[in-house]
């Protein structure tokens, strides 16, 4: 199974990485134009090779080594081939970078409304001194915790191997367990903080409290939408993968491989 291991589709004349999940055999690399999209598979892949043949090609090529050989592919209808299949990885690597992004702006408004709502009571001499400094501390938490769950998500994405991904899926999870403990502290300190206004102020905090609930809800459905994102895309990655196989195959069988000579 197959992950993007790293997106920067946004820039033109993108890089795009899938690396290994759960894979055996050897190493491909599919290269789509000198200025287009990179996909790899396995860690064994020869870089200076890869460089050099980006350098001289004059179109997309195929890369990959059998039996510890170098080849390359070059025929454009199997390249169209295993293109194709890796499109639905692609796209479903947009969409969780995109998510990813949402869950960050979100996580980075809460941070500023439990800011505000500490600042606000401060101004009126009824926040105590131990709550302020909770908030700014819990605050302060979950935008590291943040952080740490983007990053997680980028480790999933970067996986190479079955353990890696068990390992990144572990920290995702752990990531997101400490923001929801961080959004329930702070939301714990909000109670106690509008227990201690009177009505004017108690109104005030009411509704940034009110903001950060509205803040915070998205998360859950978005951390949901990611993780089924990434089974789609364990799935799209290992049909890509396989996709991928034949075509070497075939140009094997066809004599449309044809070896790579040292550079």
């Amino acid at each position: 199974m197959l992950i993007p291991s790293r997106l920067c589709l946004a820039f033109a004349g993108a890089i795009l990485s899938f690396g290994a999940m759960a894979a055996s055999g050897e190493p491909f690399t599919l290269v789509q134009g000198k200025n287009g999209a990179i996909s790899t598979y396995g860690s064994g892949s020869d870089n200076d090779e890869l460089d050099r043949l980006k350098r001289t090609s004059n179109g997309p090529f195929l890369w990959f080594r059998d039996h510890g050989k170098s080849y390359v592919i070059e025929d454009r209808d199997l390249l169209a081939r295993a293109d194709t299949a890796w499109k639905p990885v692609q796209a479903l690597g947009q969409e969780m970078s995109a998510l990813g992004q949402q869950m960050g702006e979100h996580g980075r408004q809460m941070g500023k409304l439990g800011r505000e709502m500490g600042e606000q009571g401060r101004q009126a001499g009824q926040v105590s001194r131990a709550d302020a400094a909770d908030l700014k501390k819990l605050s302060a938490q979950l935008g590291e915790a943040q952080r740490k769950l983007a990053a997680a998500h980028q480790q999933q994405r970067q996986a190479k191997s079955e353990a890696q991904r068990d390992v990144a899926e572990n920290h995702v999870e752990q990531a997101q367990d400490a923001v929801e403990v961080l959004q329930d502290e702070i939301e714990a300190v909000h109670e106690r903080m509008a227990h201690r206004q009177d009505r004017a102020h108690d109104a005030a905090l009411e509704a940034k409290g009110r903001q950060m609930d509205q803040a915070g809800k998205p998360m859950d459905s978005l951390g949901k939408r990611m993780g089924e994102l990434g089974e789609r895309q364990g799935r799209a990655s290992k049909e890509a993968e396989r996709t991928t196989r034949g075509v070497i195959e075939e140009a094997l069988r066809t004599g449309k491989a044809k070896p790579v000579r040292a550079g």
